[in-house]
């Protein structure tokens, strides 16, 4: 004969049942933003290249006054965004580029999509030649 009670049978397995349920809500929340931080990377690089490739489009050095070109600059850097499927807003003041992209990744929470979205914003810049 068992030493449990009848009124104790069953209780381990609903314990069980949403310990499971909750951990794989946790792995997936994990998965999910282990993916957004994986565009946002990828989003920072192609932010970066681009901030550099404006910063590239210098005029004037031979003449001694080197400066860059601004309408050169952002459409340079627009279509690094366009090539890699991105938008994002390119600024040229002086002699620095900056680009600014906003990722978002749709949340995920046991693998179905939930009223939300991971987001967030990468700004790069690349400073080149002296103030004109």
């Amino acid at each position: 004969m068992s030493s449990r009670s009848a009124d104790s049978r069953g209780s381990l397995s609903g314990f069980t049942v949403c310990l499971a349920a909750s951990l794989m809500m946790a792995g997936s929340l994990v998965a999910s933003y282990g993916s957004h931080i994986r565009r946002y990377v990828a989003a920072s690089d192609v932010a970066g290249n681009a901030a550099r490739v404006g910063g590239q489009q210098v005029v004037g050095i031979r003449s001694g006054d080197p400066w860059i070109d601004r309408r050169d600059a952002e459409s340079a850097a627009r279509r690094i965004l366009v090539a890699n499927s991105l938008t994002g807003s390119v600024t040229v003041s002086g002699n620095k580029v900056v680009v600014a992209v906003t990722v978002n990744s749709p949340a995920l929470v046991g693998f179905l999509p939930v009223d939300g979205v991971w987001s967030s914003e990468v700004v790069r810049e690349s400073t080149t030649v002296g103030e004109r």
